[in-house]
């Protein structure tokens, strides 16, 4: 059982502090060279230009919430169980032109497990609340194919890191291209977004965007969500975006997982544009990742 959250929650560090930004929620105030104009009406190109709003984003700050009850078989008894995953939670900072981000994961109901992540370039820091409180160490091999450079590349949310001597046919390594890639997606959901009614929140007027998406059980634990390998589900998003920013400041996310539970997930995204410090942890309370057979 450990070892599945472990795993799931490894593979879903970085679309929980960058891919779902895009959904996330905004309460700060940002400058944005993607504030609105006119008012849009179609829901794909808010999505496009608020993913554009938050590729000129520096920093931010994700918090996140998981209600509902799992009917699941979480310990291979042959009965499944409710499991109440009140209390559950993430939160996350990022500086991305520095290539910082960390990432805290609690789950109450699974033994109080909390998990805590520190990446800092190619460097991982992580550790669990089951094992200690030590961190590993781990460090991905640098890339071949990129010369060293004495100067961190500088790297913004979405689209390729600005280089005045980039070769403009050569994507440049450090590229995060999820502004390219997930506009691109919008056309092979099943249900393309609709726009609901506009809606008030805080100080200005938000365009309220809903997608509805079947979900197997591999791309919901690829989320880090806790359904059982033979399940599925359908996944209900209402994303509120400001309409002068174009800065997603709610996000709503339903769970339909059928007769395994239904949950309710909700992000915010803040702090934009604020410093953050993000460190290593101190090196007496870390150890090397074993190499492994």
């Amino acid at each position: 059982m450990i070892g599945l959250a472990n795993h799931a929650l490894r593979r879903s560090i970085v679309l929980l502090i960058v891919g779902l930004t895009v959904v996330g929620c905004g309460g700060s105030p940002a400058a944005s060279s993607a504030a609105a104009g006119p008012v849009l009406t179609d829901p794909k190109e808010i999505l496009a230009r608020s993913l554009t709003a938050l590729n000129d984003a520096r920093t931010f700050h994700l918090a996140g919430t998981l209600t509902g009850t799992l009917n699941a078989d979480l310990t291979n008894s042959g009965t499944d169980s409710a499991i109440d995953l009140k209390g559950t939670a993430l939160s996350a900072d990022a500086d991305v032109p520095n290539q910082r981000a960390t990432l805290s994961i609690s789950v109450p109901a699974l033994l109080a497990l909390k998990v805590d992540y520190i990446q800092i370039g190619p460097d991982t820091y992580s550790r669990n609340s089951l094992a200690g409180s030590t961190w590993t160490h781990t460090s991905a091999p640098a890339d071949a194919s990129s010369a060293p450079t004495a100067a961190a590349t500088p790297r913004r949310i979405g689209g390729a890191s600005p280089s005045s001597k980039a070769t403009p046919s050569v994507a440049p390594a450090a590229s995060l291209d999820l502004v390219g890639q997930i506009t691109a997606g919008l056309d092979s959901l099943p249900n393309p977004p609709t726009e609901e009614p506009d809606a008030p929140c805080g100080q200005t007027t938000c365009y309220m965007i809903g997608i509805m998406a079947p979900l197997s059980a591999g791309n919901v634990m690829g989320l880090g969500l806790p359904l059982p390998s033979g399940a599925s589900a359908s996944v209900t998003i209402t994303i509120s975006i400001e309409q002068d920013t174009l800065l997603p400041v709610q996000a709503a996310v339903l769970i339909d997982g059928g007769s395994n539970g239904t949950f309710n997930l909700t992000l915010t995204l803040s702090k934009f544009n604020e410093a953050v410090t993000i460190s290593a942890p101190p090196p007496d309370q870390v150890v090397e990742a074993s190499a492994g057979p």
